[in-house]
């Protein structure tokens, strides 16, 4: 689960909305604790889920129709100095958005060892990069 989506107000608006109607089911359960585990537990993951499915899809869609109109710019024949201007701001453009997906990548990986709220520092970057980088698979051997 992504925890950057609770810091957005729509989505904490969506899941207000939710929880009045996760209210109502309460009483079909014979206490709090077994109406959390079974049904609200499940009702918040199926909901972070959906959402970043949703945003990994318009994510996926806004990059295709960058590349998409990198390849129109290409065939266009215009001066090539209007061409490059308009290429690197496309190229900016899909930069950020993987720079974006990498950001909540790195995210949820964070360091076991270092506390909630504690921004890592470089030597905590250099370990993650070597962890990785010593479980990358570089070849599959039969």
């Amino acid at each position: 689960m992504n925890a950057r989506l609770l810091e957005e107000a729509s989505f904490r608006k969506q899941i207000q909305q939710e929880w009045a109607k996760w209210e109502k089911q309460r009483e079909k359960y014979p206490n709090s604790v077994t109406w959390w585990e079974n049904y609200v537990k499940k009702k918040i993951r199926y909901i972070f889920m959906t959402e970043g499915k949703e945003r990994a899809w318009d994510d996926k869609m806004m990059e295709n129709f960058y590349y998409n109109c990198i390849y129109d710019i290409l065939q266009e024949p215009t001066q090539p100095r209007e061409k490059s201007a308009r290429l690197h701001q496309l190229k900016a453009k899909i930069i950020r958005l993987h720079n974006k997906r990498m950001q909540s990548i790195t995210i949820d990986a964070r360091d076991p060892k270092m506390y909630q709220g504690q921004n890592p520092s470089i030597f905590h970057l250099m370990q993650g990069r070597k962890r990785r980088e010593a479980r990358m698979i570089l070849e599959i051997q039969d």
